[in-house]
């Protein structure tokens, strides 16, 4: 691209797929280090060639490979590759031309079949976009009617609108090979091309030029001595066709050609783009400044710890609540269903499992499994307890195992209701820290925050697992006790009812009074713990969370130093990231639009008609604008000065890139300019001008009165007049011959124009670059 300063290469790898081909879910680059002098940029070029299609390695171990060791490694690189090798090359004498350089054709592949339809689908995804010119390159040793890429051309461009061939490799052609430099010199002339744009022959720098460090110009002297030189170049009719500047300077009219074609839907496409580019800007926060952070950070902090407290409590959203709520039920359904499941009738069926080993201590492993408690089990656990008692005495120890192989089944339940509920309580937390009207816009303030709440957290979190921990072994030892002996003896007695009925004198089994006072304590108890365990998490875990973080962050922030505040309010580097590339694609945007409105009103408006400058000359009294000369109220100008359409200078003044003007178009002093002729089928179409850019360039303004000016002439609406008579300034020489001075207006002029249409190419280089960047696609490896 053309830039100021001096020039730069800078490399890039992109890696958009893995080694399988597989699109990642996001695309990485990797920066190659900018490159100041030509000489180093080949070396560096086989450098990242060599990450790219080495993708186990990691890039940075290619930075210090010679030649030899990136040989040597050939055998373990990847043959092609779908990711790319990016050169950004900075030239003030460049032009801002987009190229893609693919691999060649190839028809067999020794060791990989699918290389072979790799590279042609590769070649069809790039070839197929209709705003891309086709440059198929084929050395001139051998058979182009052989090259696969022009199949593949024909497929993507059936009419050749497109399609360019070029020569390489013209000095490889010894004067022995008489065949081969007739064909090429019968191709060149256009006898027997079979392109519609034909073919151009260059020959590029050798590897002893390139080492030689010739600059530009001494190249491309070199290529110019060597093809005027050089049977059969130097005897071609058409030098045209002939050196890489030709090459250029053609190919970017052609370029220009498919940019008209296709104005209207790059209009249209450009404005789409465009347009999704500002919604999605405008869907981006602000930025934010602050005169004082401190203040801003601390008003964000209680309106954090305030919509958190309100949360927890049910006065801003109930979800939290009813989530929490749920997770509690699904809690006291799981201490339930440890309830004792006591059989007051039968005995156990032979099949079944025996009872849980009596007299033992609480377990500390996993509980032993529960199911149901016959009367004949009561009674051997009742035996195995039995000491020195008297008669009618039935040990407490007995009923307490019993109970206690129950109540063991609580942990395990207790710790997954706790879990669930503080995941709960941070992922809460954690949103409410994200959303913007807290803390989300700043990037750094929220893993600030984030950090403070994960030591509060993890600190409070250890009290209370310990504190609920005691709770469960409060239950789950000894002694058993309870202070609600009401409502123990109405369960004792209801229980008893099942059995013996109402009778209150009934003598009850000593294995029956110990399976009612099981039922009637297990009721009593695991209510009790179900009510302990909720009240001690809302407690101790949400509300005094609540309090301790607003404590610690109103103690911690106005301890911060004033630069580390400001640090804190900054931007989120991905919004950041992604805000300047938006700026910069709609920066893109809006310049190829207003240039593509310029080139359509230069194009298309009927109006308005560019005439190019007229070249510096000294000031001669015909042509010096005196003030006698100059239109005035007082000297309005004669009918015979009305610069009509009829007095516009016919095409052999304006400049032209390939053919002289014939003596049959010049105008002779005796007669009147003729109109402008139509072009022959062996002269180019005229070049469509425009206001070349950036170079300075006559302005544009349609005024009814136009002033005569040797720069810039504007036609205005004919109108009936005398016969009119040709301007002085307008009357070349009376000879044919064209005289010096018009000679160097046709030279200065043919170099303007060529000029022009490689700045054209600026609609080409940023086109493509939006288009890229807005709609990511497949790339090669350079």
């Amino acid at each position: 691209m053309r830039g100021s300063g001096p020039w730069s290469c800078t490399i890039t790898l992109r890696f958009q797929y893995d080694e399988q081909g597989t699109p990642l879910s996001r695309s990485r680059e990797v920066p190659f280090p900018t490159i100041y002098d030509p000489k180093d940029v080949e070396l560096w070029l086989r450098r990242a060639q060599a990450a790219i299609l080495t993708p186990q390695a990691r890039p940075q171990e290619f930075h210090n490979k010679s030649r030899e060791e990136l040989k040597g490694l050939q055998t373990v690189m990847l043959p092609f590759s779908w990711n790319k090798v990016e050169v950004l090359i900075r030239d003030p004498d460049g032009a801002d031309l987009s190229f893609v350089d693919l691999p060649g054709i190839i028809q067999h592949h020794s060791t990989d079949t699918e290389v072979v339809p790799f590279v042609k689908k590769l070649t069809e995804l790039y070839i197929k976009n209709k705003n891309t010119l086709i440059v198929v390159t084929v050395p001139m040793t051998d058979d182009f009617e052989n090259q696969g890429a022009f199949e593949l051309a024909t497929q993507a461009d059936p009419e050749g609108l497109r399609t360019i061939g070029v020569g390489t490799k013209p000095d490889m052609l010894t004067p022995g090979n008489t065949s081969s430099l007739d064909k090429w010199k019968l191709i060149l002339e256009g006898t027997s091309s079979n392109l519609r744009h034909g073919y151009y022959c260059v020959k590029l720098p050798t590897d002893k030029d390139r080492e030689a460090g010739h600059s530009r110009s001494e190249l491309e002297a070199l290529e110019k001595t060597f093809h005027r030189s050089t049977e059969p170049w130097k005897s071609l009719d058409d030098q045209s066709r002939l050196g890489m500047r030709n090459f250029v300077e053609n190919t970017s009219r052609l370029l220009i050609g498919l940019i008209e074609n296709n104005l209207p839907d790059i209009k249209k496409r450009v404005d789409t783009l465009l347009d999704t580019d500002k919604r999605l800007l405008n869907r981006l926060p602000e930025l934010f400044t602050a005169d004082n952070p401190i203040a801003v950070i601390l008003l964000r902090a209680a309106a954090f710890c305030k919509a958190l407290q309100g949360t927890i409590t049910g006065r801003r959203k109930k979800d939290f609540i009813h989530k929490n709520q749920a997770r509690y039920e699904v809690f006291t359904n799981e201490i339930k269903k440890t309830t004792p499941n006591l059989q007051w009738s039968g005995t156990r069926p032979t099949l079944a499992a025996p009872p849980a080993p009596s007299g033992r201590a609480p377990s500390a492993t996993r509980p032993a499994p529960l199911g149901p408690s016959y009367v004949d089990d009561v009674q051997e656990t009742v035996r195995t307890h039995r000491t020195w008692e008297l008669p009618g005495y039935v040990p407490f120890e007995a009923t307490k195992d019993i109970i206690l192989q129950h109540i063991e089944h609580w942990e395990d339940p207790l710790t997954r209701c706790f879990n669930d509920v503080s995941k709960n309580t941070l992922d809460l937390i954690h949103s409410l820290v994200r959303e913007p009207e807290y803390f989300g816009r700043f990037f750094k303030l929220v893993s600030f925050v984030e950090q403070v709440i994960k030591q509060e957290e993890t600190a409070l979190r250890a009290n209370v697992t310990e504190m609920l921990k005691k709770k469960f072994s409060m239950e789950n030892g000894s002694p058993l006790r309870t202070e609600d002996l009401e409502r123990f003896n109405q369960y004792r007695a209801t229980w008893l009812s099942q059995i013996y009925g109402n009778n209150s004198q009934q003598n009850y089994s000593d294995e029956h009074k110990v399976m009612a006072d099981i039922h009637a304590y297990f009721q009593i108890a695991s209510a009790r713990f179900i009510d302990v365990v909720v009240l001690c998490i809302e407690e101790e875990w949400h509300n005094k969370l609540a309090v301790r973080l607003e404590e610690c962050l109103i103690e911690t922030i106005p301890t911060l130093p004033r630069e580390q505040l400001n640090v804190l309010l900054g931007e989120d580097p991905q919004i950041s990231k992604q805000r300047s590339n938006l700026n910069r694609r709609i920066t893109q945007l809006t310049m190829i639009k207003t240039r593509l409105s310029e080139y359509s009103l230069s194009k298309f408006d009927p109006t308005f008609r560019w005439i190019e400058p007229s070249p510096e000359r000294e000031p001669s009294p015909e042509h010096d604008p005196s003030p006698e000369h100059d239109p005035s109220p007082e000297h309005d100008p004669s009918p015979e000065h009305d610069p009509s359409p009829e007095h516009k200078p016919s095409p052999e003044h304006e400049p032209s890139t390939d053919h002289k003007p014939s003596p049959e178009h010049e105008p002779s002093p005796e007669r009147k300019p003729s109109p402008e002729p139509e072009p022959s089928p062996n002269e180019p179409s005229p070049e469509p001008k425009t206001l070349p850019e950036p170079r300075p360039s006559p302005e544009l303004k349609p005024s009814p009165e136009p002033k005569p000016s040797p720069e810039l002439k504007l036609s205005p609406e004919p109108k009936p007049s005398p016969e009119p008579k040709p301007s002085p300034e307008h009357i070349p020489p009376p000879e044919h011959e064209p005289s010096p001075e018009h000679e160097l207006t046709r030279k200065k002029g043919k170099k303007k124009k060529a000029e022009i249409g490689v700045n054209r190419l600026f609609f080409q280089s940023l086109w493509g670059q939006a288009v890229n960047e807005a709609k990511p696609r497949p790339n090669p490896g350079s």
